[in-house]
Order: C-alpha cells, then sequence, then structure tokens
C-alpha cells in the first residue's frame, strides 16, 4: 500500500500549480472518444490524427501553468453550451407545441412570443419591449 501511497503523493507535487481537469477537457475528452468509436467502426485512420490532436490538446491543458488563461477558455466553453441548450430547449418547445401555438418574434426586439394557435388577424403587445404589432395567421 506505501507503494500506491507513494506514486499518488509525488502525482499530487508534480500537480502543484498546474491547471488540471475542468468541463472544457471533459468535453473534449468525450470527443476524443466519439472520434475512437466512430474510427474503430469504420476502420478510417485518418481519424486518427484528430485523436491524436484532441489528446494532446487535452494533456496540454491539463498540465498548464497559465492558470487565468485556461479559466477564460472553460468560461467561453460554458457560454457556448449555454447558447447551445437554451436554441436546443426552443426548439424542443416550439416542436412540442407545434399543433396548440404559433411561434414568432417581436420585430422590434427579437424577442420569442407564443400565442394561442388561431386564425386570423390580431393587434399584438411584445411582453418584453411594449411594441404593438398586427400579425395574421392562416
Amino acid at each position: 500500500m506505501n507503494v500506491f501511497r507513494n506514486i499518488r503523493e509525488r502525482m499530487n507535487r508534480f500537480m502543484v500549480g498546474r491547471y488540471g481537469t475542468d468541463a472544457l477537457n471533459r468535453g473534449l475528452l468525450i470527443l476524443w472518444v466519439v472520434f475512437l468509436i466512430i474510427a474503430f467502426i469504420t476502420g478510417s485512420l485518418w481519424l486518427y490524427i484528430p485523436q491524436l490532436i484532441l489528446c494532446l490538446i487535452i494533456f496540454w491543458r491539463m498540465l498548464s501553468r497559465n492558470i487565468v488563461r485556461r479559466q477564460r477558455e472553460n468560461h467561453g466553453y460554458y457560454e457556448l453550451m449555454k447558447k447551445i441548450g437554451t436554441s436546443w430547449r426552443r426548439a424542443m418547445v416550439r416542436l412540442r407545441d407545434r399543433k396548440t401555438a404559433n411561434f414568432f418574434r417581436c420585430p422590434r426586439c427579437r424577442a420569442d412570443i407564443r400565442m394561442p394557435k388561431q386564425i386570423g388577424s390580431f393587434r399584438i403587445r411584445c411582453p418584453k419591449c411594449g411594441e404593438e404589432f398586427n400579425k395574421t395567421f392562416r
């Protein structure tokens, strides 16, 4: 057991002052696994190049001593995932409610507006900016 404890202590001392792992590294690792599975299924040797590049980026970020820059990169990754998640949720709501509601955007502030599905012309007031406009549904 002392052997494993010594290895762990040496690894901890080596990692002092280094960045370690974060959400971006986990995302890159998932992408690496996807490339690995696709390369295994297709048998393509060309897919090993992106795997090698991803592996090098993961280790480079993990062993980096420039913590501030790695945190900025991770923050950018979080912002990107937030935008993707918002777009995905919006698309799922539209798909789910497509039979009972009309969706459109305010011409002034581009806010999403949802209205029960009806046929005709309506005077609509944007809840976000207060702009009033006419909308016709067929």
